[in-house]
């Protein structure tokens, strides 16, 4: 497995959703890792009940989404795992939308994959995903916020269901 140094504020223990009152961001928490820890270290908290919360927290913001109750229970499932390590988590949630998107699952954390995920965070913090980049798609509280780019794939998948994968192909 390919490995990189883990950073702190970065965005493998975070992700962002069209709430109510605007972007929430849904945190996994971590422990404190040692210095120099490669991200394969990093073990998950589970001092609070975080995964209820987010659980709870994902119900009140898409339930009246299109597809969020024929998801429901996958999403379910992944939040009692309670796996140890951080990469195992966010592999789980990776396979979960693939799934849904009726995509290959990662079989594992390989070179390639790795690398995707160490891209991805930096392009975040650089800002590659920007605004003018995102395709508007319906969501929950449009009506409200506006179209809110650059949250979770959860949103779009809750919100488009079998279409998400065209609208991510077309992107």
């Amino acid at each position: 497995m390919t490995d990189w140094p883990w950073q702190k504020q970065s965005a493998f223990n975070r992700f962002y959703i069209d709430g109510p009152n605007g972007q929430q961001i849904l945190t996994v928490p971590v422990k404190h890792p040692e210095k120099d820890a490669l991200a394969s270290q990093i073990q998950i908290s589970y001092h609070t009940d975080w995964p209820s919360l987010h659980l709870k927290t994902l119900h009140s913001t898409y339930n009246n989404s299109p597809f969020y109750e024929f998801l429901q229970n996958n999403l379910e499932d992944l939040y009692k795992n309670r796996p140890v390590y951080l990469i195992e988590f966010i592999i789980q949630s990776i396979d979960l939308c693939l799934y849904w998107l009726k995509e290959k699952k990662t079989e594992r954390c390989d070179q390639k994959t790795c690398k995707l995920l160490q891209l991805t965070d930096i392009e975040l913090k650089k800002g590659f995903f920007n605004d003018e980049k995102t395709r508007e798609y319906t969501q929950v509280f449009s009506y409200k916020n506006g179209f809110m780019p650059n949250v979770s794939c959860l949103d779009l998948i809750f919100n488009e269901g079998p279409l998400a994968k065209a609208h991510l192909i077309d992107f």
